[in-house]
């Protein structure tokens, strides 16, 4: 839920107007966080995870990471945003929150 809350917030404060607002919330995250807050066993399909749990599923099932030096200082990011490069993947945040991870994996 706190990733929501940083989504919402960074909607507000980049001004997006109540109507292209309202179709964002309710179309797509509203789904998701339904789906998070009510979904059940099977019936649940967004499982938000860590970085590191990812990591060492990928690593279990045999790829390897690719290195990603580099590629947050070519995106460059506004404040309050920032784009980092930690623990071999490429960060995004809002606030000096994290809100998403990229990495690169090739079958070894």
């Amino acid at each position: 839920m706190p990733h929501y809350g940083l989504v919402f917030e960074i909607l507000g404060e980049l001004g997006v107007a109540t109507d292209p607002r309202r179709i964002i919330e309710q179309s797509f995250f509203g789904r998701e966080i339904m789906n998070i807050v009510g979904g059940e066993g099977p019936a649940r399909q967004e499982r938000h995870e860590r970085l590191t749990s990812w990591q060492r599923r990928l690593t279990r099932l045999g790829f390897a990471p690719l290195p990603m030096s580099g590629v947050g200082a070519r995106l460059g990011a506004p404040r309050p945003f920032s784009v980092e490069e930690r623990d071999g993947a490429t960060i995004l945040g809002w606030k000096d929150e994290t809100m998403a991870a990229v990495t690169a994996w090739e079958a070894r």
